[in-house]
């Protein structure tokens, strides 16, 4: 605490010395002294990232520029809106006083100036410093690694996937750093092609942590070519992970998984407790997904109830997270309709309502976890 840069600014040459002597009886040494705010400004503002300083002393009265503004500025710089300021006046108007607190003064020394008064005002806003820069580290080390894990989450979305019968593309966007929805796709034969889109309930670091070992599972559990036995493992894996944490809180999650069969122009799907996906033919006539099961992980038996369509003409299918409706500000019935709207009024460029949502979401701050889904198939 005691190496800690403090500056003085003040226009009175007997203050500034009597400042110094006091600090100095007591091992800070490491000071600096300014005249006028002006000087002030001009040595702290450079464009010099190695310009630091611990603690200001400012009077409040001085010529050209007083203290208050003083203040202000110094509150507006990033650099150092955290740099605790001690104004020091003989002036106790209230409303002086008062404007000082507001423009985020930390303390205030009276003159004519007392020793004691002095440092024991000085070491509890420093020490108070030294609290706020360890907590400030411990942010930004957390910061910094939700960073890196959205980053891997990211990462593990699949990749737009483009055949000749088919095309699979998707949009995700979290809340947070970190989100609790994650949608992936794969090949699983020559004319099978499994996506899934789950959502993991509840926020934060957990729920997110869990979407990505429940990605990690996937590969697996969707190379077995039926859908019933996809989410029965899946279930197993999440049951196994809840007994294992032994938790008074079990994690689920909602599903919607969909397996496109181009040669035989069939769709088999199961829908665990998540919002209905939504699949468009070419004459605009639509069908919801609806058949399926409890969400996974809530018990052993789902009694899954596999749904099955066919289809004669192009379409487009679309899964997505709660967050869909949420941001439209309907409901599952008037998803269609929004579709169908889209196409009619074909917004700007937008051809889709994958591309639709995209849009939105530019022009609002997403309230909740957004993931959304596109599977065109044509014949």
């Amino acid at each position: 605490m005691k190496k800690m840069k403090i500056l003085i600014v003040d226009d009175n040459h007997i203050d500034r010395i009597i400042l110094k002597k006091i600090l100095k009886s007591k091992g800070y040494t490491n000071l600096m002294e300014m005249i006028s705010v002006k000087e002030a400004l001009h040595y702290l503002l450079k464009n010099d990232e190695n310009i630091s300083v611990d603690l200001i002393l400012t009077d409040l009265i001085m010529n050209e520029i007083d203290g208050i503004e003083f203040c202000k500025q110094m509150r507006g710089k990033k650099k150092f809106d955290h740099v605790p300021i001690i104004a020091i006046s003989a002036s106790s108007n209230m409303e002086t006083l008062k404007k000082a607190f507001e423009i985020g003064v930390s303390d205030y020394i009276t003159k004519p100036i007392n020793p004691i008064e002095v440092i024991t005002r000085i070491e509890s806003v420093l020490k108070l410093k030294i609290e706020k820069d360890e907590q400030r580290k411990r942010e930004e080390k957390i910061l910094n690694d939700l960073k890196m894990a959205k980053k891997i989450q990211l990462n593990m979305l699949p990749k737009p996937l483009n055949k000749e019968k088919i095309s699979i593309n998707g949009f995700y966007s979290a809340e947070t750093f970190l989100g609790g929805d994650l949608y992936y796709w794969e090949k699983i034969d020559d004319f099978k092609y499994g996506i899934i889109l789950f959502d993991v309930m509840g926020h934060g670091t957990a729920t997110s942590m869990i979407c990505m070992y429940i990605r990690s599972l996937l590969p697996g559990v969707m190379s077995v070519n039926d859908a019933k036995i996809t989410m029965e493992e899946l279930n197993k894996h999440m049951i196994r992970f809840n007994n294992m944490l032994n938790d008074e809180m079990d994690y689920y999650f909602t599903a919607i998984y969909v397996v496109v069969n181009t040669k035989e122009q069939t769709i088999e799907y199961v829908n665990a407790g998540h919002p209905t996906g939504v699949m468009i033919y070419e004459n605009r006539s639509y069908k919801f997904l609806e058949e399926g099961c409890i969400p996974i992980g809530i018990k052993p038996n789902l009694n899954i109830k596999v749904g099955h369509l066919s289809y004669r003409e192009s379409f487009e299918l679309y899964i997505y997270s709660d967050g869909i409706s949420e941001l439209l500000g309907v409901s599952k019935e008037k998803i269609s309709n929004n579709m169908q709207q889209i196409y009619k009024k074909k917004y700007e460029k937008i051809s889709s309502f994958l591309e639709y949502i995209m849009y939105n979401i530019q022009l609002e701050k997403t309230k909740d976890d957004i993931s959304i889904v596109r599977i065109e198939v044509s014949l």
